[in-house]
């Protein structure tokens, strides 16, 4: 979003399903002078001096307003919220001044920014209809991939606990697991594998089941586990083996034409019991040969410019991944804030605009918990923080002020090497094993 009023002042509305302070931390680099941020989550003050002063904004220009509930649903219409958005608004500046960003589109958002008498732009109007829902559906976008062209992976999109059999004893032989994908969900937490081979986890899911031998009672019990039997729809999709997850990241803006922003890899790991693939870092820019990310771009600009029309404005990112055989396949899309954006911006605040074609990021979102103050410490004694002299070392993305979740950290470097050998010398000062 950050595309439409340029000459207004700022609303930045951090409205997650969540409230862990990483999470609304690493939104914060979101930031601009002027801004009044809305967040569920308190906000410790060293860390907001620290990002406003990587990103030379004058931290006396931000308004915070810590509400005491998720900024979700029916709580976006409440009165309270309203009128503390409203009273932390600039002496002389009345709300028609602003324009309200969030971090998911939503109707909520656009019944807020009518209670607080902030004209609704055309992201806003979109947002009121429900439009967000045509993008963000899993059903939805294996619909609009197809009308564009995209390969996506064999599957289809089932109603019933008789139609999901169906599908599985369809696409089961062909690669030996297909995944399951709860329509309307992130993060891979809706989606279950089922498999006939010998494994135990599969990327992007959060659970593996042995394909069964009657595959009409797995059926019954897998729509039970992932819908709770609520009338909705789920997708199922070969899944393919792949060396490379990927996503580009665009930018629409108000007149409808959009911008590329940056690409990336996703690094993940097998980690816990039960074994998950868990998402540990992203790498910037796409870890991809010069000609896939040239075709990606193409087939992805396609969906891009689809969404445009359709109406929907702000940021949105596309999910692929390549085959050990060199296939593209495409398989989300995400009307919202994506995963790297707050790694971009810190990229662009750092090293300039472009960066991508002459350094490389890489993000540790397993760092071990330590206080801000503290970790910001070794990274100064250590030599590690950046430095704007060599344009390398490391910057604190998000952490958890009570330290039962990770840390997550930025290395910026020369190239994907250096990234590695600043890696390990972090973990040796943190006394991980180098």
């Amino acid at each position: 979003m950050s595309h439409t009023c340029a000459q207004s002042r700022r609303i930045l509305l951090v409205n997650l399903d969540v409230a862990f302070p990483r999470a609304v931390y690493r939104l914060l680099w979101m930031l601009r002078e002027h801004d009044v941020v809305v967040t569920a989550c308190p906000v410790e003050e060293e860390f907001l001096a620290y990002v406003c002063g990587i990103l030379g904004v004058n931290r006396d220009t931000i308004t915070l307003v810590v509400h005491d509930t998720l900024l979700t649903g029916e709580e976006l219409t409440s009165p309270r919220l309203a009128r503390a958005v409203q009273d932390a608004l600039a002496p002389g500046h009345a709300s028609a001044d602003y324009f309200l960003e969030p971090c998911m589109l939503t109707e909520g958002v656009s019944r807020l920014s009518s209670s607080l008498g902030i004209p609704l732009g055309n992201m806003l109007r979109f947002g009121s209809e429900y439009g967000s829902d045509l993008l963000n559906r899993k059903s939805h976008f294996r619909q609009l991939a197809v009308g564009v062209g995209l390969p996506v992976p064999v599957g289809s999109i089932v109603h019933d606990a008789d139609a999901l059999a169906r599908a599985l004893r369809e696409s089961l032989p062909a690669t030996g697991t297909v995944i399951v994908k709860r329509d309307n969900d992130r993060g891979g937490r809706g989606n279950a594998a089922v498999t006939i081979k010998d494994i135990d986890c599969v990327a992007g899911t959060f659970v593996t089941h042995r394909a069964a031998a009657d595959p009409d009672l797995q059926a019954k019990a897998l729509w039970e586990e992932l819908t709770g039997s609520v009338k909705t729809a789920l997708v199922v999709e070969e899944y393919h083996d792949h060396e490379v997850s990927f996503y580009l990241e665009f930018l629409i803006h108000d007149d409808g034409s959009f911008t590329f922003v940056d690409s990336g890899t996703v690094d993940r790991r097998r980690r816990g019991e039960p074994p998950a693939m868990e998402w540990i870092g992203l790498h910037l820019p796409a870890r991809l040969p010069g000609n896939e990310l040239v075709e990606a771009t193409l087939h992805c600009s396609k969906l891009v410019e689809l969404c445009a029309r359709i109406g929907y404005r702000g940021y949105i990112n596309v999910d692929g991944i390549v085959t050990p055989d060199g296939r593209m396949f495409y398989n989300e899309v995400n009307a919202r804030l994506g995963g790297g954006l707050s790694l971009h911006l810190i990229g662009c605040a750092l090293l300039g605009d472009g960066f991508s074609s002459r350094h490389y990021l890489m993000s540790l979102r397993d760092v071990p918990p330590r206080d801000f103050v503290v970790l910001r410490q070794i990274l100064a004694d250590s030599g590690l923080g950046f430095s704007p002299a060599t344009e390398e070392g490391i910057v604190v993305v998000g952490y958890d002020p009570t330290l039962e979740r990770t840390t997550e950290c930025l290395l910026l470097a020369a190239d994907p090497d250096a990234a590695k050998r600043l890696e390990r010398d972090f973990r040796v000062v943190l006394g991980q094993k180098g």
